[in-house]
């Protein structure tokens, strides 16, 4: 088991880091994070845990309000990893401020569909973990430009979802993919191709709609060359009935 350095404004309690390291060190240990982030109990303002900046916590450190000891078992241990995604990623690509993006939620979505795996995350259906993250966890879009600023939450949204999904599903069942900062790599790496996918979506759009036009017009032409074959047989019939009649008139 993982064990996490638990502080209040002081050193925590005895009592209250086995507590914590109770609850989350099978967690740390289950996702194989290599050096848990301490957890800081203090005041976060609204919000029940944050992810400090490198800038204002040199330790790295999870703060959580004091108010999360009032909360029940799953509700920290989804809280705390959470934070430990966003710390993830900080970690591997300091330069970009993923929020909570479309690499965020997959990262997110594999920590909680390993726990489940692992029977930490514990529900009566096998999709339970999805259940842990909310709408919230995905709110940033995964690419700007005049395409994607002007698409609505019903058209983006469901597509970062399956990405995510998807992803997540599949780095959980590859063996050589067990622990978050080496899931959260390959998440990165994955999530830069498809971002660059996506910005092709223009292109792609104006191609499939030259190459359904370009259809349509072979349609419309080969009609009306139908049209002026059959007009063509049309008149061949007619001739040979008429050659037809008067032959057999003759021949009477």
């Amino acid at each position: 088991m993982k064990s996490i350095r638990v502080l209040e404004t002081v050193e925590a309690s005895q009592q209250t880091s086995q507590w914590l390291n109770n609850l989350l060190g099978p967690v740390a240990a289950a996702l194989e994070v290599t050096a848990p982030p301490p957890v800081h109990f203090t005041s976060v303002g609204r919000w029940s845990g944050v992810s400090d900046g490198s800038d204002q916590n040199p330790q790295r450190r999870i703060s959580f309000s004091p108010r999360v000891k009032l909360f029940r078992r799953q509700a920290i241990l989804e809280l705390w990893v959470h934070e430990l995604v966003h710390r993830v990623l900080q970690n591997l690509d300091p330069d970009i401020d993923h929020g909570h993006d479309t690499a965020f939620f997959c990262l997110q979505s594999w920590c909680f569909l390993k726990l489940q795996k692992e029977g930490i995350l514990v529900g009566e259906r096998c999709s339970d973990w999805i259940s842990s993250s909310s709408f919230y966890d995905l709110q940033d879009k995964p690419i700007s430009g005049p395409v994607w600023d002007s698409k609505s939450l019903s058209q983006w949204l469901p597509q970062c979802i399956e990405w995510s999904l998807k992803t997540a599903e599949e780095l959980t069942q590859d063996q050589q993919f067990t622990g978050v900062e080496q899931v959260a790599s390959e998440v990165l790496r994955r999530y830069e191709k498809w971002q660059e996918w996506l910005l092709q979506e223009p292109k792609r759009l104006a191609i499939e709609k030259a190459s359904i036009e370009s259809k349509a017009r072979e349609f419309a032409e080969l009609r009306v060359g139908n049209r002026q074959l059959i007009k063509h047989n049309l008149w061949v019939l007619c001739a040979l009935l008429l050659v037809s009649v008067l032959w057999v008139r003759a021949w009477l």
